[in-house]
C-alpha cells in the first residue's frame, strides 16, 4: 500500500508539474534562511486475537523542530514517546513498555526534483529511557528496572511541498543506524547494535516513512 501510494503521488505530482510549467506566475517552492519549522509523524496499531485472549497495541509519537541556518542546510531538536502493550501467555501477564528519548539532527538538502520535491539527508541521535512494567491476572505490577538507550543514525528523506506552508515528509531509509542498550539493573552488560542499509534502490519504497512538516 505505501509502495502504491507513494507511487500515485510521484506520478501525479510529476505531471502537476509539468502541466504548469508554461504558466508564467508558477509559485517557486524552497525554503529560507533562518525559517523556523516543526514536522512529525505517528503510527499507532493494534491486534487483538480472540480465540487466545492475546492484545497487542503499539503507539509512537517523533515530533522535530528545526531551524535553516542556510536554504540547504536545517538544524534543531526531536523527540519520541513510544507506548507497547501486549499479552504475555506465558506468564498470564500483560506487558506494558514506555520510551521517552530527546535528542538533535542535522539535515542538509542536496537535490531538487522538479519543483516540489526536495532531497536530503539527515544524521541525528538521541538519549531516551524505557521503562517496564508487568501486571499479572490479580492486578499486581512488578516494575522492572529502566533501560537507558542511545539511538543514532544518518537517513535519506524526500520532501514535497503540497503548498508554501504544508509539505508532506518521506524518510525512505535508514543508511546507518547505531543502538545502544544499557540496563539499570546490577552487573548489567550495554547491547551495542550497528545497522548498515546501503541497497536503497530496491527497498526504499517499502520501508518509507510518513510525516508532515509545518514552514513557520
Amino acid at each position: 500500500m505505501k509502495k502504491l501510494l507513494f507511487s500515485l503521488l510521484l506520478s501525479s505530482s510529476f505531471f502537476l508539474a509539468n502541466a504548469q510549467s508554461t504558466t508564467p506566475n508558477d509559485d517557486a517552492f524552497g525554503f529560507l534562511p533562518e525559517e523556523v519549522f516543526i514536522e512529525g509523524n505517528l503510527s499507532f496499531s493494534s491486534h487483538n486475537d480472540h480465540n487466545i485472549d492475546i492484545k497487542t497495541t503499539d503507539f509512537s509519537v517523533n515530533p522535530k523542530a528545526g531551524y535553516f541556518i542556510t536554504d540547504a542546510l536545517a538544524v534543531g531538536l526531536q523527540g519520541n514517546y513510544t507506548l507497547s502493550k501486549y499479552t504475555e501467555q506465558d506468564i498470564k501477564a500483560d506487558v506494558e513498555s514506555n520510551t521517552y528519548a530527546g535528542g538533535i539532527f542535522a539535515r542538509y538538502y542536496f537535490l531538487e526534483i522538479g519543483k516540489r520535491f526536495f532531497s536530503y539527508t539527515e544524521i541525528g541521535g538521541t538519549y531516551g529511557l524505557t521503562e517496564t512494567s508487568i501486571t499479572d491476572r490479580e492486578g499486581i505490577t512488578d516494575n522492572l528496572d529502566g533501560i537507558n538507550t542511545i539511538n543514532s543514525g544518518l537517513s535519506l528523506g524526500l520532501n514535497y511541498f503540497v503548498n508554501q506552508n504544508i509539505i508532506i515528509s518521506f524518510t525512505l531509509s535508514d543508511l546507518v543506524t547505531y543502538n545502544y542498550k544499557m540496563s539499570k539493573a546490577d552487573e548489567s552488560k550495554p547491547i551495542e547494535t550497528i545497522t548498515a542499509d546501503l541497497n536503497i534502490i530496491n527497498n526504499f519504497f517499502q520501508t518509507a516513512k510518513f510525516g508532515v512538516m509545518f514552514l513557520l
